[in-house]
């Protein structure tokens, strides 16, 4: 069996080295270029003041401790649209929540199912806050 190996240093083969085929084709290719149109919902920022005003500066998930304080002293949290706009959720106070950005990301990115019991816990939470 042989046992060299492939090396490569900023695209040179270094000297009595042999080069994987699938390397030296892939290293050749060109980066595909693409063009997208999209469409964006652009929030009015001053209700993220107001949320982080109203439902203060920590993640609303129960028993979250994932906020960290920024270079400026301030504590980082992030505004997420509990119903998205582009599934026609209001640029509201009642449909808005304060989360770290750990329990944003799974706002966006987990399971359904997670993704539907977070929504519904934020739905409860706010509802109490505003109440």
């Amino acid at each position: 069996m042989d046992q060299r190996g492939s090396y490569t240093l900023k695209g040179v083969i270094l000297k009595n080295e042999l080069e994987d085929e699938k390397v030296a084709e892939i290293s050749n290719e060109e980066p595909e270029r693409r063009e997208y149109l999209i469409e964006t919902y652009a929030r009015n920022r001053g209700w993220v003041a107001e949320a982080k005003n109203r439902f203060g500066v920590y993640c609303m998930c129960e028993n979250c401790q994932n906020t960290f304080i920024k270079l400026d002293g301030q504590p980082y949290i992030e505004v997420h649209h509990i119903v998205a706009l582009s599934d026609g959720g209001e640029d509201s106070l009642w449909n808005l929540a304060v989360l770290c950005a750990h329990h944003h990301r799974m706002a966006h990115f987990a399971d359904k199912k997670t993704q539907l019991d977070l929504k519904d816990a934020l739905l409860r939470e706010t509802h109490v806050r505003l109440n």
